[in-house]
């Protein structure tokens, strides 16, 4: 008795250890009417490439549709792109070791995001999935800041990952528990070439993340502070700022305010932020003299 008792307490326990099994249908249509689904998940015990126990099945060998496919891959894994390039392809044909329509991970893992690979040729592209479910899966990681997050390569770096060259997503990103759907171009995304197929590859990614990993990046002398008194974010720099690019982001990765200043030497910037609502933003500028840098702050407008 004393055994089971015990038995029953560890399968309890290792319940609440280990987070359960979940899986979402994604949903996509292209311009004419097209349609294919991906099933992408998480489990404690899923690996980053092709798990049999979870139905997962590698169609690296299988014909692929040439006017519209949708795939989860490892293609562009560690691979350089090409910085150059004005259209951001990664010109290096790359080679993956899966491809397929159903994909687990173990979000406790490094790669806790997902590669997903898109063959469309009529734009745009609608892309859909259950908002009650994402939100029910954030709800039980346990951490109000956490989301869900579908993007191409070109996030805010202080807030996923690193900022490449590639296309730029709808608002940088879609917090998945926040809405339903997201209509996407062509020009949003990073391409490459792929052993998958002769068409350019379209490559986006998910994630769950938390806001809470913010990286703020200060730079001596270059600070912002906010005024009630006239409701605008202030610059303190002391010479070291000659020009740059200041941008808001809120807190779902939208770019609110965007300025470029000139001449700023002895100078303080001041940023009207009247028509924003309160809350919490990240602040960020991008110097673009000679000594290249960029400072990234957190900022409450009470």
């Amino acid at each position: 008795m004393k055994k089971s008792i015990f038995l029953t307490i560890l399968v309890i326990l290792m319940k609440i250890a280990f987070p359960q099994e979940y899986s979402f249908p994604l949903y996509f249509e292209d311009a004419v009417g097209n349609k294919d689904t991906l099933i992408f998940g998480f489990d404690q015990s899923a690996t980053f490439g092709i798990d049999n126990q979870f139905g997962e099945k590698n169609l690296i060998n299988e014909p692929l549709d040439s006017i519209f496919e949708v795939f989860f891959t490892d293609a562009a894994t560690g691979k350089a792109y090409d910085s150059a390039s004005d259209d951001c392809y990664l010109k290096t044909p790359q080679t993956p070791t899966y491809i397929s329509k159903k994909q687990y991970n173990d979000f406790y893992d490094l790669y806790g995001w997902m590669e997903l690979g898109m063959i469309a040729k009529n734009w745009p592209v609608t892309i859909s999935w259950n908002q009650n479910e994402m939100e029910s899966y954030v709800s039980d990681q346990g951490n109000s800041w956490g989301n869900m997050f579908i993007y191409s390569w070109n996030p805010p770096e202080s807030l996923i990952g690193d900022v490449h060259c590639c296309g730029e997503w709808p608002s940088y990103f879609t917090i998945m528990n926040d809405t339903s759907r997201v209509l996407v171009e062509k020009n949003n995304f990073c391409h490459y070439a792929s052993t998958i197929s002769n068409d350019s590859i379209n490559l986006f990614f998910i994630n769950y993340s938390s806001f809470t990993g913010i990286k703020e990046v200060f730079k001596e002398n270059v600070r912002f502070q906010y005024s009630s008194e006239d409701n605008s974010i202030s610059c303190l720099n002391s010479g070291e700022l000659r020009s740059g690019t200041f941008e808001i982001y809120d807190l779902s990765g939208r770019v609110r305010m965007k300025k470029f200043v000139n001449n700023l030497t002895g100078k303080v910037l001041k940023i009207d932020v009247g028509t924003l609502p309160k809350g919490i933003y990240i602040i960020r500028v991008y110097s673009d003299d000679s000594h290249p840098y960029f400072v990234t702050q957190k900022l409450q407008i009470p």
